[in-house]
């Protein structure tokens, strides 16, 4: 399945993905996932290839949008997909970032933010 670099440090504000994290990304997101209503990631992407893009993902995202204090989505154009991360502080991260989710953006949202993304992604390491 090959070795994915990153193309930077991870950042201090994320706390690592632990295992469950994981679990529920590729648990419902992967392409083999039977999770009715979520979308999933192209069929020839392994759970390597995934989780390599959503750490780049948070590590240099194309776009990245705050909500409040405590939410945070990042975005990135990874391939032909548009990858999405949601960050999360709670009251157990000490003002740190986790990955609440992470998923393949679809539909008419990809297409608003596909023009507006690509020409900064086609600068980057894919």
């Amino acid at each position: 399945d090959g070795l994915y670099e990153l193309s930077g440090e991870w950042p201090d504000r994320v706390i690592r993905p632990y295992a469950r994290v994981w679990e529920h990304i590729l648990g419902n997101h992967s392409p083999d996932s039977k999770v009715d209503g979520k979308t999933r990631c192209p069929a020839d992407w392994s759970d390597k290839k995934i989780k390599r893009a959503i750490m780049q993902t948070v590590i240099d995202p194309d776009k990245t949008r705050e909500y409040d204090a405590n939410r945070q989505k990042c975005d990135r154009i990874v391939e032909d997909q548009i990858i999405r991360v949601w960050l999360q502080k709670t009251r157990a991260t000490h003002g740190r970032y986790t990955i609440w989710t992470a998923y393949p953006i679809t539909g008419q949202e990809r297409g608003k933010l596909w023009a507006t993304m690509q020409t900064r992604s086609s600068r980057q390491v894919p």
